[in-house]
Order: C-alpha cells, then structure tokens, then sequence
C-alpha cells in the first residue's frame, strides 16, 4: 500500500469520463467544493463517480450525488447527464496526460 502525503491526496487529475475530457478530485466533500471554486475554464458541471462494492480501482456510475461508495468527483466540459437522469453508466473512463 502507497500513502500519499495529505496534500498528494486532493490534487486534481484529468481524466475522460464517457469521452469528455473532465478534472478529477479524490479525497474528502470539502476540499471539493472550495476547489470548484478556483477552477477557470470549460468546466461548468459537476458529477460524483460511483464505485462497484468490491472494486475501488475505477468509476462504474456518474450520479448527481453518492453519499457510499464514492470513486471522486468530476468538474466535466459537457454535461454527462440529461435533467431527468439520476444516474449513467461509466462506458469508458481513463486518465490523461496532464
């Protein structure tokens, strides 16, 4: 097992969720928000990442909000989900280059 150090753990990383191009945080609710915050650019719409029960190692759902098993959140360029949607599947997920 790796530790990171405490300010390894909340730093951003940029991912593609279902093919667009989205900013990963992990880490605890309130570093969340007052990141969001600080972040210019194209990245207008938040989502929380869902992990299956017994794999942590990848998202398997984009939801509005997820109070267990929560993979991060992601600031996306595009919206992931329609109004009357919840929840989405994760087709594709990777980590970019940054």
């Amino acid at each position: 097992m790796i530790l990171l150090k405490k300010s390894e753990r909340y730093m951003p990383e940029i991912v593609r969720v279902n093919g667009v191009n989205c900013i990963l945080y992990q880490g605890r609710y309130d570093k969340f928000e007052d990141r969001g915050k600080k972040i210019s650019g194209n990245y207008h719409y938040a989502y929380y990442l869902h992990h299956a029960e017994f794999n942590w190692d990848k998202p398997v759902t984009i939801e509005r909000f997820v109070l267990v098993n929560r993979f991060g959140m992601v600031l996306a360029q595009k919206e992931l989900l329609g109004d009357s949607e919840s929840c989405r599947k994760v087709r594709s997920f990777e980590y970019l280059e940054g």
